[in-house]
């Protein structure tokens, strides 16, 4: 009561229970919505709108004017729309110091995860979907609950099993995916925001990812718009991809039904028999979480740098490699090679490990390590879910 008379500007002991009944209501009715609320000061307390529950706490219920009922409304946009209104309005900071009222980003692009090999995959993928965006609204301090979070629809096919064979399955997918995309065509809605599609899985993405990019009122997402975006974004910053691994299982070396097809799968150092072998040898470890860091380097990418420069390692001294991930259990190990890559000595007398999607942290770690082979280790489904983020909420850079 003190708190409120100070802000209304009148001593406490001036408050008084008013007689509600010249108002035509009855105690507990008073609320913005009578008739006879343009004769009354609504003084609302600005923790109703700027509380750190706010916006899951933000509907406040008040009776309607009828004992009977009772009615839920956001203050927020009460104020907002009572401010063009005759009605009196005052909202002042009760509980809190006044400050100016950030803006409020809402996402609000719907997003469809469509599943690939296991409902775990797919249900994965959503969190880290909705993590992604929930870090660039914190980022930008618009984050105020799980309210602000778009709509996130994760459907698991069981027809997409098949993607653990695309030699085998690849066919029978497509027709799948034609099938999936009439879907999504008739369940368009005629007005609102185009929704966002990806997949959950790498190897749909390139089943299937070409032909949902066609589909109209749209706009999928994928690993070859994910990773242009992060390339285009260095080299505007003046640091060149000279090199690309690409690893993965054999469906990404696959021109038709790889999703990496185009710039990474033309500009890939080759990846021969034996390697291929190793990194589904490596990828089956990390699915037990067995992953041997030491065989990463050793069997994998020293391997394969070796036979591009035939042994002369010294040649790619101050060159930025991108070590493409492309298979969800290499990106789930990535974190373990980026550590082990910094206490093993002899990695380190070599190469200059960096485990980023962000342009802006690449080429800063770049500028402190010259005169070494920098291996930068992509992470592709991070990148789709991270640019899932940046269209959903219109910050796309």
């Amino acid at each position: 009561m003190a708190m409120l008379a100070s802000r209304v500007g009148v001593n406490e002991t001036d408050l008084t229970r008013a007689d509600v009944s010249t108002l035509g209501v009855e105690y507990g009715t008073v609320n913005p919505f009578i008739p006879a609320s343009e004769q009354v000061e609504h003084v609302f307390d600005r923790d109703l709108v700027d509380g750190k529950e706010y916006p899951c706490d933000d509907i406040v219920f008040t009776s309607p004017g009828d004992p009977r009922f009772y009615v839920g409304f956001d203050v927020k946009r009460y104020v907002r729309a009572i401010s063009q209104m005759t009605a009196t309005m005052a909202t002042v900071g009760i509980s809190k110091k006044i400050e100016p009222e950030k803006q409020r980003v809402v996402a609000r692009r719907p997003i469809t995860i469509l599943g690939g090999d296991s409902t775990g995959d797919t249900a994965n993928f959503k969190k880290q979907v909705a993590t992604s965006v929930t870090e660039s609204l914190e980022k930008h301090d618009a984050y105020f609950g799980d309210r602000s979070l778009p709509i996130i629809d994760a459907k698991s096919d069981p027809a997409f099993a098949g993607s653990i064979n695309t030699d085998l399955y690849g066919e029978t997918l497509k027709d799948h995916v034609a099938d999936v995309a009439d879907e999504l065509k008739n369940a368009l809605a005629h007005e609102g925001p185009r929704p966002l599609v990806a997949f959950s899985s790498r190897a749909m993405d390139g089943v299937g990812g070409q032909m949902l990019r066609q589909v109209e009122g749209i706009e999928y997402i994928g690993s070859q718009e994910a990773l242009a975006q992060i390339l285009d974004a260095l080299a505007k910053q003046n640091v060149g991809i000279s090199r690309d691994i690409l690893l993965g299982l054999p469906s990404a070396y696959d021109k038709e039904r790889s999703a990496f097809a185009g710039s990474i799968l033309d500009n890939a150092l080759p990846v021969n028999v034996n390697v291929r072998r190793s990194i589904q040898e490596f990828v089956q470890d990390c699915k037990k979480e067995e992953g041997n860091p030491e065989k990463f380097y050793k069997n994998i990418v020293d391997t394969v740098l070796r036979q591009a420069t035939k042994g002369q390692l010294d040649t790619l001294k101050n060159e930025n490699i991108a070590v493409i991930l492309g298979a969800s259990e290499l990106e789930s190990f990535a974190g373990a090679l980026e550590d082990y890559a910094n206490t093993n000595e002899k990695i380190r007398a070599t190469f200059a490990v960096i485990k980023s999607n962000d342009p802006t942290t690449i080429v800063a770690e770049v500028a402190k390590t010259p005169d070494k082979i920098r291996l930068i280790l992509i992470q592709p489904g991070q990148a789709v879910a991270d640019m899932i983020a940046q269209k959903t909420l219109g910050i796309e850079t």
